[in-house]
């Protein structure tokens, strides 16, 4: 084409992947582990163990829209054109996952906590080749390297099972890719225009784009300032945290606000000083703890899966939770009826105790 003088652009992106046909995991792992991302996993792996238990399964019917809760959460400050969990392309992906009779096989396998999604892998597999489509972890846990844990675990069932190449897909930005292999292969996407005008703009516009991205992937900090600095100013700015922020300073302003938050500081105070001796976490939980004869409180544990309420009632940050549960120290609730009258950081070693200033009730 070029010969006869038509406009041809020619993009080639490259693809990372590894040979999963011959070797096997461990000598693979260990071979890899000279790159500190990868020599961490297993650091990761036991924090997390200490938190609660630490499963890889694949995705059923039941829990699959829970992927694209922990992918709006990864991405909702990101200046990124990823439409994965956004309308007619998330009903897509969806029923690719839920109909297994198509010639090839759409697979989500997720990362848990305790029974709660901390990351997820969406994956195309077709002729014992493996392609991953999308990866991404829960924010609360990035301290952790959930995404990191997930990249291992499939490589390593791709090891184990029926599959010959495991592909990263293409991608910009593919540093951590090559942490897990050196082996790459490129695709060529030919462009080329019709004679009329419009058909000629629009290529123009691919050209234009396909320089840009040139561009990018030489300039990688370029590249990390456009989708997260920016991103994150526009998240900033955006009307759903400017509706947030607002109404954090009307209750800041709100003397009622104010008032009622005084009234349960000292209630809290006085729960806290009547069970500063552990009583309370001494019985068994299915106990029932009188007071005067009269009302009946229990106790419960929190879990990993009300992160975010004792992220909101105790004003703590996750990575301090995290911490706290990885330390072995409990968050226990003190409830009555079906109102959570308190909540507690116990320590059985040192007996020390935090209580927070909310309440919260069970639904």
């Amino acid at each position: 084409m070029k010969d006869k003088r038509h406009s041809l652009l020619i993009c080639k992106l490259q693809s990372r992947y590894i040979d999963t046909s011959s070797g096997d995991f461990d000598s693979f792992y260990r071979q890899r582990r000279i790159h500190n991302s990868v020599k961490n996993i297993a650091k990761c792996e036991k924090k997390l163990r200490k938190i609660g238990d630490l499963i890889y399964r694949r995705l059923d019917a039941s829990n699959i829209d829970s992927i694209y809760v922990i992918h709006n959460k990864r991405w909702h400050k990101k200046n990124d054109g990823s439409s994965f969990s956004k309308g007619q392309v998330k009903e897509l992906f969806r029923q690719l996952a839920l109909d297994s009779s198509m010639p090839f096989d759409a697979i989500v396998n997720g990362l848990f906590l305790d029974d709660r999604l901390i990351a997820f892998r969406y994956g195309f597999l077709f002729n014992k080749r493996y392609i991953c489509y999308r990866v991404a972890h829960d924010d609360l846990f990035a301290a952790y390297g959930p995404g990191k844990i997930i990249y291992k675990e499939k490589i390593k069932e791709c090891f184990d099972g029926d599959i010959d190449i495991c592909e990263f897909g293409t991608g910009r930005f593919d540093q951590h890719k090559a942490y897990w292999t050196d082996c790459v292969e490129y695709i060529n996407r030919v462009i080329f225009p019709s004679k009329n005008i419009i058909s000629r703009l629009v290529y123009r516009k691919y050209v234009f784009s396909e320089f840009l991205k040139e561009v990018l992937r030489k300039h990688i900090n370029i590249s990390y300032f456009k989708i997260y600095v920016l991103g994150t100013i526009k998240f900033t700015l955006s009307k759903n945290a400017f509706n947030k922020f607002k109404k954090a300073v009307i209750e800041s302003f709100n003397l009622s606000y104010i008032k009622r938050l005084t009234i349960k500081f000292l209630r809290y105070y006085h729960y806290r000083k009547k069970e500063i001796k552990f009583d309370i976490y001494k019985k068994e939980l299915s106990d029932s703890l009188p007071e005067n004869g009269e009302q009946l409180y229990r106790i419960e544990h929190a879990t990993i899966n009300e992160l975010e309420d004792i992220m909101e009632i105790m004003r703590l940050k996750p990575t301090e939770i995290l911490k706290r549960f990885e330390k072995g120290s409990k968050c226990i609730k003190l409830i009555k009826g079906t109102e959570i009258t308190a909540w507690s950081w116990v320590d059985e070693m040192k007996l020390s105790t935090r209580v927070s200033q909310g309440i919260q009730t069970l639904e």
